[in-house]
């Protein structure tokens, strides 16, 4: 079997506080208000279903 190629590693300490803002992974907001409604859709019609 072939070995895998690891990524490189960045050394975090020479780069400037923006640089490392950039590299930190985020949630993008648009999928948290999809999620969000998609949830409350969800449990709506829970409640709907339950009263019928």
């Amino acid at each position: 079997m072939a070995n895998k190629e690891e990524e490189p590693k960045i050394d975090l300490s020479q780069l400037s506080e923006e640089d490392q803002k950039e590299l930190k992974p985020s949630f993008p907001l648009g999928w948290a208000i999809f999620f969000g409604v998609m949830a409350v859709l969800i449990v709506g019609l829970i409640i709907a279903i339950s009263l019928l």
